[in-house]
């Protein structure tokens, strides 16, 4: 698995087809005024469970729903939704369906462009679909969407990324998505579905993303898989396991091993296959000139050989690799 920044920006994707929804005006008959936004709201108010909540601008909840990590993400909806339950989830699919409303979803938010997780429709925001479940006598465990209100059992590598657009392949992980055996999934008629490898299993494929690295002209980093393109994760289901400890660490370099470093990136792209080993790359600025900085990450105390050599032969400015344990204060995994 191979992330790369240039110049230390990070995109953050939580849902494609949202931001092209919103990116894109609305013309010809489909165009609807915001008045019309808040009539969607109001039918949605009037549908869900009362565990549900749908609220406007001026309530604390509003501001919540809308706020993003990130503030160039951030739109004023026309209201924002919480759904209780899938169920709430599946009205709310089909009512916007019917309305040609444009909406948004965020679970954590941990975004920075509009449209990712954002929306002047109907924005969707996931805080109720919070509960675990951990089941030790089958060695897995159910995880809703939920977001920083769970973050001490599930969420991501920082503080405030959401579980539901991490695991759909919005965050950046050392151990990304292999775990999850099952997705109960809202479509976009409202269809609750569930899939894993056996069931609905071309929607399973789709929904498990694995990031990778296209080198072209340019530095693309591209994704396979679907995110949340194929409807609303309501659940996931995770195989629970023991982490025991990992390798890894910072390293930097000055732009003298630029060349240096890119190679071993072709040669780490095109080569390394093993699903336990990644690395993060960030083009930034070191000692007021342009520089590197390497993340390399293995899950496990030692990697094998022909993994990072052609990393660790380059010259370097600073390091802390080590064997350490993930979860670890000073680690610079988090």
């Amino acid at each position: 698995m191979v992330m790369a920044f240039l110049l230390g920006s990070m995109v953050s994707v939580l849902s494609l087809a949202y931001a092209i929804l919103d990116a894109a005006p609305i013309t010809g008959a489909r165009q609807l005024a915001p008045s019309t936004y808040t009539d969607t709201c109001n039918t949605i108010a009037n549908s869900l469970s009362t565990s549900a909540g749908v609220y406007y601008i001026g309530h604390p909840l509003y501001a919540k729903g809308n706020a993003h990590w990130a503030s160039s993400s951030s739109q004023n909806s026309a209201c924002v939704v919480e759904p209780a339950n899938s169920n709430d989830v599946s009205i709310i699919m089909k009512i916007i369906s019917n309305t040609s409303t444009p909406f948004g979803i965020r679970s954590g938010g941990h975004a920075t462009n509009p449209g990712f997780s954002s929306t002047p429709g109907v924005q969707i925001a996931l805080f109720k679909l919070s509960g675990v479940t951990y089941r030790a006598t089958r060695a897995m465990s159910d995880g809703s969407v939920g977001t920083v209100e769970i973050g001490a059992g599930l969420g991501g590598r920082v503080t405030g990324v959401g579980v539901g657009g991490f695991i759909l392949g919005g965050g950046y992980s050392w151990l990304s998505n292999q775990y999850v055996t099952a997705f109960e999934v809202v479509l976009p008629n409202g269809t609750i579905a569930v899939a894993t490898e056996t069931t609905n299993s071309d929607l399973f494929f789709g929904l498990k993303v694995s990031p990778r690295l296209e080198l072209v002209s340019t530095v693309t980093l591209a994704f396979q898989g679907g995110f949340n393109n194929f409807g609303i994760v309501t659940k996931f289901t995770l195989l629970a396991f023991p982490q025991g400890k990992v390798w890894g660490g910072l390293r930097t370099f000055t732009v003298n091993q630029i060349d240096k470093i890119n190679n071993a990136t072709v040669d780490f792209v095109q080569k390394v296959n093993d699903p336990k080993a990644a690395i993060i790359i960030a083009y930034n600025f070191l000692l007021g000139q342009l520089g590197v900085s390497l993340l390399m990450f293995y899950d496990g105390p030692t990697p094998p050989a022909g993994v990072f050599e052609r990393f660790t032969s380059i010259p370097y400015l600073s390091t802390d690799i080590s064997t350490r344990t993930l979860e670890a204060p000073s680690t610079p995994f988090h």
